[in-house]
């Protein structure tokens, strides 16, 4: 819903598409701004169904792929690699927090992300991700005041 707002002050025909496993947006899908610009696909971000109906959503669109499901490595290297090509040259792949897993902040050590204490995460897929032919690069820009949950997770397309 964040996004869905934000997007209606600068983009007025921007859409917001949104992924889960899980159909939790009942309550939201009631608020007006849901109903004008979220799309919701429900199942894997990665699933061989999912990743076409999104290339077909945006095609020819302008897009900034946000990605925050699951925190461990290969889940999120998958993501992205799948959504890669559909980055327009400047624009942007946001791998949130990636300050968890093998490079924790857990505030909880034994809360429900104690087991990822240790575990190859976003940073690792981060860090595993950026292709040798040079398309995207850690936009550190994006971190003025180094204080984020996305450390280098700011991956911009150049070419």
């Amino acid at each position: 819903m964040l996004w869905a707002m934000i997007l209606r002050e600068i983009n007025p025909s921007g859409r917001v598409i949104t992924i889960d496993i899980q159909d939790n947006p009942s309550l939201a899908r009631q608020l007006p701004v849901f109903k004008e610009r979220v799309e919701f696909l429900l199942g894997s971000s990665t699933a061989s169904d999912t990743v076409p109906a999104v290339r077909r959503r945006v095609a020819g669109h302008k897009v900034v792929f946000i990605l925050g499901s699951n925190h461990l490595r290969n889940p999120v290297l998958a993501e992205l690699k799948a959504y890669a090509d559909m980055v327009p040259v400047g624009s942007y792949i946001i791998v949130q927090d990636s300050d968890i897993n093998g490079y924790p902040v857990i505030l909880d050590p034994n809360g429900p992300a104690a087991s990822y204490i240790g575990q190859p995460g976003p940073m690792e897929a981060i860090a595993a991700f950026p292709p040798s032919d040079g398309r995207f690069v850690v936009d550190l820009s994006r971190e003025p005041l180094m204080l984020t949950m996305s450390p280098k997770g700011h991956l911009r397309r150049v070419r």
